[in-house]
């Protein structure tokens, strides 16, 4: 049986080795296709930004910040990657944009200052979660 040690050694580690392998294989696979769905969002979420910006500016609507954008275009992805857009996932993801837009816009109320006490006194006791700096 001492002779036969070393060789089985050397195929339990062979077959970890391969494992150990494949699994890295994997795992880098998930990583370059999460990497593509992020960068197809974005490149979607900067493309339709720009071509809404003429049409902003000519109708005096407010200009979106490019954040709602890129969320609402990775939840579209996400969507699409699960099989799961229909028009009401439409309608909820639009539902999801606007209330990130109420957001943006109540960024305005909070200060600029990372002092709570700061804060506090020039919003009623209303302090922001971040601190409030927007720098």
């Amino acid at each position: 049986m001492e002779s036969y040690f070393p060789l089985l050694i050397g195929f339990f580690g062979a077959i970890i080795g391969a494992a150990a392998s494949i699994t890295a294989v994997f795992v880098q696979a998930k990583s370059a296709e999460r990497r593509h769905k992020m960068r197809l969002a974005a490149e979607l979420a900067l493309e339709d930004y720009k071509l809404r910006l003429p049409l902003i500016e000519k109708f005096g609507s407010e200009r979106p910040p490019l954040p709602v954008f890129l969320d609402y275009y990775l939840s579209l992805v996400a969507e699409i990657d699960a099989g799961t857009i229909d028009s009401k996932r439409i309608v909820e993801l639009r539902r999801r944009n606007d209330r990130l837009m109420e957001a943006f816009r109540n960024l305005a109320d909070y200060p600029l200052s990372d002092d709570p006490n700061e804060a506090a006194e020039m919003h009623q006791g209303h302090v922001p979660p971040s601190g409030g700096n927007r720098e």
